[in-house]
């Protein structure tokens, strides 16, 4: 009789635990069906959820000087050969299955919470409307005649603004500013931008102590939404350093999408009346046009490129080449599958995709 008491009563409780893993679940689903509505998407979870979402979370993250992204790296890597050392230096430790049982509830738990919020504050954003709206432009076909009077008026400003910059010894563009004078400076150009598709609350950026091993996994920059922080790989090649920033600052502002991302920030630094911004916006946008360019066009087009910012493209390939191995394959996998979960159909190629953007930038300014 006690032990069918006993048995009655951790039935119930086992099913108390298993409601908030079960409401946590179901709220999930509904997020994951109802972003697919644009509208939805848009003035929901993109204007409500995700910024009450940073109003709560950002300050507490801003607290501290480093990055909890780089710091959450660390100890996960500590964590796992800890663990692995206790499991082969005490493998008779007996763990009671009331214990065991009672670790994995509050694990499925916070996996779950993080889960519902990380979908209503950042994934239901890739469903949101396109950049194009918000930055007044005109959804152009990009074809071959189009990219290439895109490539001419990208090198001719290219050119135009390597006169305007000074260059190192190895001939890579010198950044006139530290790293939290850059912030500030993104943070003021990004006020110029639709105050009410882009959030217009500062992100203060934080550069990743351990970004030289950072590197070997090619990754740039971090963005996490759910705490508001961004991060920023600081060991990489000047000209990209800008722009790394203002990708990771277009995703705290709303903008998911990793080539829409990419585009606002050229599109940010490009329309900027700092030149050393111009410079390293130019240099994406002049070599992403020629680079789709039919080969005829690129032979006709490659003596107009300037030669000083050959020989920067070419040192920065050189310099990520040294970086190039398994790890860097390994977290672009990570990338690619987080990337086609979230919707993205072209995984990590969509980063690429910005050639038409980049067409109908150049569309709305020959027409000034």
């Amino acid at each position: 009789m006690n032990c069918r008491i006993k048995r009655l009563r951790l039935s119930v409780a086992a099913k108390k635990k298993a409601i908030p893993i079960a409401i946590l679940l179901v709220l999930t689903v509904i997020v994951n069906v109802t972003m697919k509505a644009e509208s939805i998407s848009e003035f929901f979870y993109a204007r409500v959820v995700s910024r009450a979402v940073s109003a709560i979370l950002k300050p507490i993250a801003s607290i501290f000087p480093f990055s909890l992204y780089e710091l959450f790296i660390v100890v996960f890597i500590i964590g796992i050969v800890v663990a692995l050392i206790v499991g082969l230096c005490k493998r008779n430790v007996v763990v009671s299955d009331y214990k065991a049982s009672l670790l994995l509830y509050k694990i499925a738990c916070v996996i779950c919470a993080l889960v519902f919020v990380y979908s209503a504050a950042a994934t239901a954003l890739y469903n949101r409307e396109s950049v194009y709206v918000p930055l007044g432009l005109e959804r152009i076909e990009a074809d071959n005649a189009k990219l290439r009077a895109a490539a001419e008026y990208y090198i001719d400003e290219l050119s135009a603004a390597a006169e305007l910059i000074e260059r190192d010894e190895d001939g890579n563009v010198v950044i006139p500013y530290s790293f939290d004078e850059l912030n500030d400076l993104l943070c003021r150009e990004y006020k110029r931008l639709d105050s009410g598709y882009f959030h217009q609350s500062d992100v203060r950026l934080k550069p990743v102590i351990l970004s030289v091993p950072m590197t070997y996994t090619g990754i740039t920059g971090v963005y996490v939404a759910i705490l508001g922080e961004g991060s920023i790989n600081t060991n990489i090649p000047s000209h990209h350093l800008a722009v790394t920033m203002a990708h990771e600052m277009a995703h705290s502002k709303g903008v998911m999408l990793e080539n829409e991302a990419n585009f606002t920030a050229y599109y940010l630094c490009i329309t900027s009346d700092d030149v050393f911004l111009r410079y390293c916006g130019l240099m994406y946008a002049s070599r992403i046009c020629f680079n789709k360019l039919a080969e005829q066009d690129r032979r006709e087009l490659r003596p107009f490129f300037p030669e000083e910012c050959v020989v920067e493209i070419q040192n920065a390939y050189d310099f990520y080449s040294k970086y190039d191995g398994l790890t860097s394959k390994i977290a672009d996998f990570v990338n690619n599958f987080y990337l086609k979960s979230a919707g993205v159909s072209e995984g990590t190629v969509s980063y690429s995709l910005t050639d038409g953007y980049l067409v109908s930038l150049h569309h709305k300014l020959s027409q000034k």
